[in-house]
């Protein structure tokens, strides 16, 4: 089967088809972008033995656990 050029179709509907990729592209950047510029900059470089940012242990959770009820 032969496949046929864009041409032999005159591009009729390749324009309806592009407007909806590139929208998601433009969109996708402006989000990016805005994620980008409101958070901060990271100073300090993770490692593998750096301590989780909220690490709570079993028996922490359960004491706030009988607190709550």
């Amino acid at each position: 089967m032969r496949r046929r050029p864009f041409a032999y179709f005159d591009s009729d509907t390749v324009g309806s088809h592009l407007l909806p990729l590139a929208t998601w592209g433009a969109v996708s950047l402006a989000l990016v972008l805005l994620i980008d510029r409101l958070k901060p900059v990271r100073t300090t470089p993770l490692t593998a033995d750096s301590p989780p940012a909220l690490q709570v242990t079993l028996s922490e959770a359960a004491a706030v656990a009988k607190k709550n009820d």
